[in-house]
């Protein structure tokens, strides 16, 4: 004997299906932002091994020692270009990256500034891939 649906259970089963749509729709966006993740996580990865990346947060981070000691001596980057004879405008590029400086460029500069460069290596925080 077939059982009657009422307009009210009709009504439930077709508000439980649009839930459950809903509910693999939102499922599907977050499979879809997870993928998303894994695959920046993925690049980011490759980019912080890269060569590239670890000459530049070394530049930065002697960018970053170079103004520290010229804040804290109350030098400006005019005297310092004075002090050790280029201009002033090498010394702002070199600070924002745009040069490679030599070593002897940075023992100039840390004499200039009062301070000795020390360079030290030391163990990777994850072991270079070959």
């Amino acid at each position: 004997m077939a059982t009657r649906m009422t307009l009210t259970q009709m009504e439930t089963l077709v508000s439980l299906g649009q839930k459950e749509l809903a509910a693999r729709k939102e499922l599907a966006a977050t499979e879809e932002a997870l993928a998303a993740l894994r695959n920046w996580t993925s690049q980011y990865r490759e980019i912080v091994r890269s060569i590239e990346y670890k000459v530049e947060s070394v530049a930065n981070d002697v960018a970053l020692q170079i103004s520290g000691l010229l804040e804290a001596a109350g030098i400006s980057r005019a005297d310092l270009a004075r002090r050790i004879g280029v201009s002033r405008a090498y010394i702002s590029q070199s600070l924002e990256g745009k040069n490679n400086m030599t070593i002897a460029e940075m023992v100039k500069l840390g004499d200039a500034l009062g301070a000795e460069l020390a360079i030290r290596f030391r163990a990777q925080s994850e072991p270079a891939s070959r």
